[in-house]
C-alpha cells in the first residue's frame, strides 16, 4: 500500500487533464468509473476542490488500496463506492489476467466475458453488478463528467447510464477496447448509442482533439457535445477535423 500512495503522489497528471480539467465544474459531481488505485481520482480531486468525485471500482483488492490510498492523500473530496457498472442489476464474476510469471494484472480486471462453458480465470471475484442510473439515483449534484475504463464492459455501462446522459449530458471519457479475438470491440456501438443523444467521437493528440473517423485506433475516445466544444473554445484548445499527416525525416 505504500508503494502504491508513493506512485501516486509522484505520478504527473495524463495528458488528457489538458481537456478533462475544464469540463469539472464548481459544485458538480465527477464520476471515475473503474477507478483502479485512484490516479485520476486524485487529479479530479485537485482540479475540483468544490465538487464532488465518485470512484466506482469493484475489484475487492484493488478496492482497498483505492480507499487507503484516498485517505492517505487526503482526498477529502472524494467518496466511494464498491461495484461493478452494466447495463441491469445482476451478480457478475470478474476475472484477472496474469501475466506470463503469473502475476495478477489487477488494473486489467474485467467481467467474465469469454464462452460462458468455461471456467472463469484461477484469479476472480463474484461481485455486484449496479447500473450507473442506479447508482446515482439519490444523487442531487449535476454529473458533469465521467471517466469510464471498465475493460470490454463500455457499452453495458453506458447503457446502465442513459437515464443521466439524457439528465445531464455530461461530458465522457471512456477507453474503449481494440478487437480481442474472443469479443469484438464495443465503439461502433456506443457510437450508434449516443449519436442521437448528441454527443461525437474525439481522441487527443499532438496537444488537439481530433474528430474519429472510420479507421482510427485511438484507445482513449471523448464523447463531447456542441456545449462541451465551445466551452473548450476559449481555452485554446485546437478541434480538429483529421489528425495531421507526419512530417517527413529531414
Amino acid at each position: 500500500m505504500a508503494h502504491s500512495r508513493y506512485a501516486l503522489r509522484r505520478e504527473p497528471a495524463p495528458p488528457e487533464f489538458v481537456v478533462l480539467r475544464h469540463f469539472i465544474e464548481p459544485g458538480c459531481l465527477v464520476v471515475d468509473a473503474g477507478a483502479n488505485i485512484g490516479l485520476f481520482a486524485k487529479f479530479f480531486s485537485h482540479y475540483g476542490p468544490q465538487t464532488e468525485v465518485l470512484c466506482i471500482e469493484p475489484i475487492p483488492t484493488t478496492f482497498a488500496l483505492l480507499k487507503n490510498n484516498v485517505a492517505a492523500l487526503g482526498l477529502h473530496n472524494v467518496r466511494l463506492v464498491s461495484c461493478a457498472l452494466s447495463d441491469h442489476g445482476h451478480t457478475v464474476v470478474m476475472e484477472i489476467p496474469e501475466d506470463p510469471s503469473g502475476n495478477a494484472l489487477h488494473a486489467l480486471a474485467r467481467v467474465k466475458y469469454s464462452d460462458p462453458s468455461k471456467p472463469p480465470l484461477r484469479s476472480h471475484f463474484t461481485v455486484e453488478a449496479r447500473t450507473l442510473d442506479d447508482v446515482l439515483a439519490n444523487e442531487t449534484r449535476r454529473v458533469c463528467l465521467v471517466k469510464c475504463d471498465v475493460e470490454m464492459h463500455e457499452l453495458e455501462t453506458i447503457r446502465g447510464a442513459r437515464e443521466l446522459l439524457r439528465r445531464d449530458h455530461p461530458a465522457l471519457y471512456i477507453e474503449i477496447q481494440p478487437d480481442f479475438p474472443t469479443k469484438k470491440s464495443q465503439l461502433p456501438a456506443i457510437i450508434e448509442l449516443l449519436t442521437p443523444e448528441g454527443y461525437s467521437p474525439f481522441y487527443f493528440v499532438n496537444n488537439q482533439l481530433v474528430a474519429w473517423t472510420a479507421g482510427a485506433t485511438p484507445l482513449d475516445i471523448f464523447f463531447l457535445t456542441d456545449e462541451h466544444l465551445r466551452r473548450l473554445a476559449p481555452h485554446g484548445i485546437a478541434v480538429v477535423s483529421a489528425e495531421p499527416a507526419a512530417r517527413p525525416p529531414m
